[in-house]
């Protein structure tokens, strides 16, 4: 048994030293390392706070250019979404989140249509980075207007006049602060 187990360790350790899943690292010009969301292995449970220590040295030492955040937009969304249906008077909401935009539009139940309004923004407040414009709506027929904006990456100049508008119709609505 010994003698098994010792010769499937160096195997289980060659093994584990593969890329995960079999995906591949780079993208198919093979110049730019594909970016996933991964667990990582340090915290082992993303439930677990975070917290991290640097010093000067340490920041410098990653070449003088200091560590950023790449948010997934469409997590965001997600998570601004199923926050905001969860509210006692919202029944469904509609979520886009551009570069430095985020725009709800939801269906109130039976609360005050301004604490309800509150309520929204302040939870998307509460996920969004600081730099964010919130803007909210608890007008219907704009979550059609929102919706096709869903996958871009980018605007042309006749989207982003049309982004400009509907964000303009959006703040006919309570906006929560």
């Amino acid at each position: 048994m010994k003698k098994q187990s010792m010769m499937l360790l160096p195997l289980l350790l060659l093994a584990a030293c593969g890329n995960e899943s079999g995906f591949p690292l780079f993208n198919q010009d093979g110049d730019n390392p594909i970016v996933m969301n991964v667990q990582d292995s340090s915290n082992g449970d993303p439930l677990q706070f975070g917290y991290t220590s640097n010093t000067k040295q340490e920041a410098k030492d990653g070449e003088g250019i200091p560590g950023y955040f790449i948010y997934d937009r469409s997590l965001l969304a997600e998570s601004i979404g199923e926050m905001t249906a969860m509210l006692e008077d919202v029944e469904e909401a509609s979520v886009l989140i551009t570069d430095d935009d985020c725009l709800i539009v939801y269906d109130q139940g039976e609360g005050m249509r301004y604490d309800v309004a509150e309520q929204v923004y302040q939870t998307a407040l509460s996920v969004l980075p600081s730099y964010y414009n919130i803007y909210i709506s608890d007008d219907a027929a704009l979550r059609s207007d929102i919706e096709r904006f869903e996958g871009n990456v980018s605007l042309d100049d006749a989207q982003h006049n049309s982004l400009d508008q509907t964000i303009e119709r959006m703040k006919d609505s309570p906006q929560g602060h």
